[in-house]
């Protein structure tokens, strides 16, 4: 019935639901908002769930989700870049690398520097090591894997425990 109110239209009705869904899942949006009396807040968010300003805890993680798999992209295309002489894994790393700046950015607006930069950096050191590894063929000895290991227990430790971490 809310979603009527919401849309009117059948078509409509989807789009809501799919963004209420959405919204509802990231942590966006509580139940009583769904039909509730904040129901022209969850239709102005339902209309752009994904807005600039991040109200949404969940939507700066997802930001920086994003801005390190641009990032790893951009970092493994270096490689066959062969020293920026070959055009399109050239133009890979320059926007790979602008978007994950660019989504680093988002990111920062909620997340603090120091916690948002730790886990961009761990996590794609840890995921560059393995497509070298995977795609490349390069070895991992055992403390190259044990230091690893240490980074993505650090990174855990970091979102798990610190209260550094915005969540």
């Amino acid at each position: 019935r809310c979603l009527k109110i919401l849309w009117g239209t059948k078509i409509g009705l989807m789009k809501c639901r799919l963004r209420y869904v959405l919204l509802y899942t990231f942590g966006c949006i509580r139940s009583s908002d769904f039909c509730g009396e904040n129901i022209t807040r969850l239709r102005a968010r339902a209309g752009n769930p994904f807005t600039r300003k991040a109200d949404c805890p969940m939507k700066s993680w997802i930001y920086l989700t994003f801005a390190i798999l641009a990032e790893v992209v951009g970092t493994s295309c270096l490689k066959a870049s062969q020293g920026f002489t070959k055009p399109i894994p050239s133009l890979v790393v320059v926007a790979g690398y602008g978007l994950a700046f660019y989504l680093l950015s988002l990111t920062l607006e909620t997340i603090p520097v120091g916690v948002g930069y730790a886990v961009w950096s761990g996590v794609g050191l840890v995921l560059i090591t393995l497509i070298g590894w995977l795609l490349y063929g390069q070895t991992l000895d055992t403390p190259a894997v044990l230091g690893m290991g240490c980074i993505v227990v650090g990174v855990l430790i970091l979102n798990l425990f610190s209260r550094a971490a915005a969540h």
